[in-house]
């Protein structure tokens, strides 16, 4: 009888451990998948590219936080912002490789060669977390453009727009392929690059091959994500904003840059190129939209 008792406290035990272990696991994985979806990249879908989202740093200098950055795209693990216009220069630090001309415009000139010797000067973490892949063909690329494009993926310039509370990590305009990336997923149509051995893209709109600069025939040309409203306010100073690639053909060497509904070429040295900086959003964050359509941080 007292053999049978001790059995029995055996099984009851087995079968408590095994309960506890099973229910553990479960809530385990239960945990798991709430605080995985209920993350901002599990939400964001390319319908809400362009939305606006509550980031708490004030661009415009309006006092309000709901007008100054755009969801710009989701690769499954960040959700990338931008801001909704170009922005004043007075954000970068004086002495880091970039010139500046009147309130918005930027340019590089021989000053950039004391800060950057070209792609090795590109933390290739960054590089490849914004879509700039030309770091897996050339590792050892020291052209002025180059350098310019180095100063662009500079976390360390542009970690004035980082909030640690929500982000890790910015740069001071989109890569060529990041900008491709989200258009194509918005559903505007198609366009297609491809890494030439000159260096640069072969492009391909609709259907349609380009060579240096491409433009954009469809619904996409007013969206304001990728052209922003302010297109025309500066005149003559404002000529799109530069994006954070190199082009090189022939025996000339520029960076590509966004105008009215186009993609196009411009130099280094042009001093009126502006700027929109992009914020990569840490994995965990998570929001919600509001009823004005406004995405605001869940703390």
């Amino acid at each position: 009888m007292k053999k049978f008792g001790i059995f029995m406290m055996v099984i009851l035990t087995f079968v408590i451990i095994t309960t506890y272990l099973i229910v553990s696991s479960n809530f385990k994985k239960l945990t798991e998948n709430v605080i995985e979806t209920n993350t901002l990249s599990k939400k964001i879908t390319p319908e809400n590219y362009g939305d606006y989202i509550k980031y708490p740093i004030d661009l415009n200098s309006d006092g309000d936080t709901t007008n100054d950055w755009k969801i710009f795209y989701n690769d499954g693990e960040n959700v990338f912002i931008i801001a909704s216009d170009i922005c004043k220069n007075s954000y970068i630090p004086d002495n880091v490789g970039i010139e500046k001309n009147g309130d918005y415009n930027i340019y590089w000139n021989e000053n950039v060669d004391e800060f950057y010797t070209g792609s090795l000067s590109i933390d290739y973490d960054i590089g490849t977390k914004f879509m700039f892949s030309w770091l897996d063909k050339w590792n050892d690329y020291s052209s002025r453009p180059m350098r310019a494009v180095a100063s662009l993926l500079d976390n360390r310039i542009w970690n004035c727009f980082i909030d640690e509370n929500y982000a890790d990590m910015a740069i001071g305009s989109p890569t060529l392929e990041m900008f491709v990336a989200s258009w194509n997923s918005k559903g505007y149509g198609s366009v297609e690059i491809e890494k030439m051995e000159i260096g640069g893209y072969d492009v391909c709109v609709d259907g349609q091959e380009y060579g240096i600069d491409f433009k954009f025939e469809n619904e996409g040309r007013e969206d304001t994500l990728y052209f922003p409203e302010k297109y025309e306010e500066y005149g003559e100073q404002y000529k799109g904003y530069i994006l954070a690639t190199h082009y090189l053909g022939g025996n000339s060497v520029n960076l590509y840059d966004i105008g009215y509904c186009s993609v196009a070429y411009t130099f280094y040295y042009d001093p009126f190129i502006c700027f929109r900086p992009v914020v990569c959003l840490k994995t965990d964050i998570n929001a919600s939209r509001d009823n004005n359509g406004v995405w605001n941080f869940i703390n």
